[in-house]
């Protein structure tokens, strides 16, 4: 004989309880009789149960408070008035809290456990000091490599995983595919795409990760030695998240994009950036090691736009702003017969 409870006697509470294993044993068996009295019971309530253990891995994972959310939505609600509302109440809760997270976490989740598999082929990539590169991956993706960057990626990206992982700078124009998210991973942390542009600098000396997104919606992700995960942030377009290696924290911008993606067309773009981090530039794109003598240098300001300018104009156009000088070192034959790299040291003007 089938229990003819109705779905409207059981409250949010109560489900709740029951799914925490919160429930006396009489109640636990009242419910369960209810369960499997039906076939659409049994239906309904795994809708329900996929929403709460939904919620509790985004809690693991610190993406959100589910908690808090879940009594947010539970103080406007004054209880089930049939079967319908009850599952358009937990599905509404899923598609408001969890569902856009879960589409691209969830997946993060299952790839962030490497898969091997015989057949995988990588190619694997670095880009000279001094120059830069483009290339077109498998699944119509494109990809700018900067001065001094590596990338490595697997030849089938169109047929599997879309992950690759980068060490320097890229600017990436991702092909759509939402239910394969594109992943770029970092020594540091992931980034999250489906169709989306954006611009990764992680060069490993440097003390920052910068994600610049450009248009579209991008995820960072961080997996900490004890292997738990947590969401660091998401971006809107001309956001910059600044990930800080040494306190693990994330700041957000907003940025000029131009300036930042200026790299891919050959210019560089300094717009009231102090000298140090031009210095910085200013090495990796003319593949020479240059040191500023004097610590007060580093907060000299520029704003400039170099094209095809030598090193040595640059440094002479620098000279007409600020009481600076320069000089060059002598560049040594090794043993292989090649050359270290040339030197440049800029100090305050005598």
């Amino acid at each position: 004989m089938k229990n003819h409870r109705s779905i409207k006697k059981l409250t949010d509470a109560e489900i709740a309880r029951y799914f925490a294993n919160e429930l006396e044993q009489n109640e636990v068996k009242a419910i369960e009789d209810w369960i499997n009295s039906d076939d659409v019971n049994k239906k309904n309530i795994q809708k329900l149960k996929n929403v709460w253990d939904a919620a509790g891995k985004l809690r693991e994972m610190e993406l959100m408070d589910v908690e808090k959310a879940r009594k947010k939505v539970v103080k406007k609600s004054h209880g089930f008035g049939g079967r319908r509302n009850v599952l358009f109440y937990w599905e509404k809760i899923a598609a408001v809290l969890f569902i856009p997270l879960l589409l691209s976490v969830l997946f993060y989740l299952y790839v962030a456990k490497p898969v091997q598999k015989n057949q995988d082929i990588y190619n694997e990539i670095n880009i000279a000091f001094g120059t830069t590169s483009k290339l077109l991956l498998a699944d119509g993706t494109k990809v700018w490599l900067n001065s001094g960057s590596y990338l490595k990626y697997p030849l089938k990206l169109a047929e599997g995983i879309r992950e690759i992982y980068l060490e320097g700078e890229a600017y990436f124009e991702v092909a759509e595919n939402k239910s394969n998210p594109f992943i770029v991973r970092t020594p540091d942390l992931d980034i999250i795409a489906t169709g989306t542009s954006f611009n990764v600098l992680a060069y490993p000396e440097e003390d920052m990760v910068e994600t610049t997104l450009i248009e579209g919606k991008v995820s960072l992700v961080k997996k900490f030695t004890n292997s738990k995960i947590k969401m660091l942030t998401e971006l809107k377009p001309g956001e910059r998240a600044s990930f800080e290696k040494n306190e693990k924290k994330v700041v957000l911008g907003m940025v000029d994009t131009d300036k930042v993606i200026s790299w891919k067309e050959g210019q560089l773009i300094f717009r009231n950036d102090p000298l140090d981090e031009i210095v910085k530039r200013l090495s990796r794109w003319y593949n020479t090691d240059i040191e500023l003598v004097v610590e007060e240098l580093r907060s000299y300001r520029y704003t400039a736009t170099f094209t095809e300018e030598t090193l040595h104009q640059v440094l002479e156009l620098l000279k007409i702003s600020a009481p600076i000088e320069y000089s060059y070192s002598s560049r040594l034959k090794l043993t292989d017969n090649s050359f270290t790299k040339r030197k440049v040291k800029i100090r305050l003007k005598q």
